[in-house]
C-alpha cells in the first residue's frame, strides 16, 4: 500500500507583516493588544508572588480572553494576505 503524502505549508512572519497588521486595525483590536500585554505583565507579577492565587487566575482569564481573539483575527489577516498574494501570482 502506498502511504498517503501530506503537503505540509510554512508560513513565515516577518516584522512587515506584523506592522501592515497593526496598521490596519481598528481601536477594538488596540485595546485587546493593551488589554493583553497589561494582564500578562499582571499575570507574570503575581506568579513571583506566592499567595496571590486570586489575581493569578483574575490575569490568566483576562489574558486567554484577549488573546484568543486577537490570534483569530491576525490569522485571519494572514490567511487573507497570503490568498491576495497567490492571486496575483506572485510567490510567498
Amino acid at each position: 500500500m502506498k502511504k498517503p503524502s501530506f503537503k505540509v505549508e510554512t508560513v513565515l512572519v516577518c516584522f512587515n507583516d506584523i506592522r501592515s497588521y497593526i496598521r490596519n486595525i481598528d481601536i477594538k483590536d488596540f485595546a485587546l493588544i493593551k488589554i493583553c500585554l497589561i494582564s500578562f505583565g499582571v499575570l507574570i507579577g503575581s506568579l513571583l508572588c506566592k499567595n496571590k492565587k486570586a489575581v493569578t487566575v483574575a490575569a490568566l482569564i483576562c489574558f486567554i480572553i484577549s488573546y484568543i481573539p486577537l490570534m483569530k483575527s491576525f490569522g485571519l489577516y494572514l490567511k487573507l494576505k497570503a490568498d491576495a498574494v497567490r492571486q496575483s501570482g506572485k510567490e510567498i
